[in-house]
């Protein structure tokens, strides 16, 4: 009995750690990350795969309030095209996008996260031009609560699976 219960909570706590792998909840939720969210989030493909979150949220509508005008942007194109051909790039532009921050106008390096390199960097200068042409740093800090929630929350289910990784070994 012991035995089924514990199972039955590692399913339970195994189920939350995978539903956090969305557009809106990462390991990671930098202010770029949240850029990242939002163009994926534009792209044909998140809504043919139902990446997006709680579509008809409060929040989502906010956003989609703000963005929709610049779903033809280059880079939405770009990341759709990418996501189309490979699957494992959604995961790849959410972690790398982890690597850089804003300074300025401007997305640079952090060097407090060491990545690598990856094809994230040849989408730079397109997701600069999308952040000030949408003006996305205002709405991150009117939104700022939402994101630090997702955070939060992001943080919590890290915490979970490694807790689950102790019981796993």
């Amino acid at each position: 009995m012991k035995r089924s219960g514990f199972l039955l909570f590692f399913l339970i706590i195994l189920t939350l750690c995978v539903q956090s792998q969305t557009i809106v909840s990462s390991a990671e939720s930098s202010e770029v990350n949240q850029l990242v969210n939002i163009v994926i989030s534009l792209t044909p493909y998140a809504n043919e795969k139902n990446l997006v979150l709680s579509p008809n949220s409060e929040f989502n509508q906010k956003a989609r309030d703000w963005f929709d005008k610049y779903k033809d942007y280059r880079v939405v194109r770009d990341f759709n095209d990418l996501l189309k051909k490979d699957d494992s790039a959604f995961q790849e532009l959410k972690k790398y996008s982890a690597g850089y921050k804003f300074k300025g106008k401007k997305l640079v390096r952090n060097n407090d996260k060491n990545l690598g390199s990856s094809r994230f960097g040849q989408f730079i200068p397109q997701l600069e031009v999308f952040a000030i042409s949408s003006d996305f740093r205002k709405f991150y800090r009117k939104n700022y609560h939402f994101f630090s929630a997702i955070q939060t929350q992001s943080q919590n289910s890290n915490k979970k699976k490694q807790y689950i990784r102790q019981f796993a070994n």
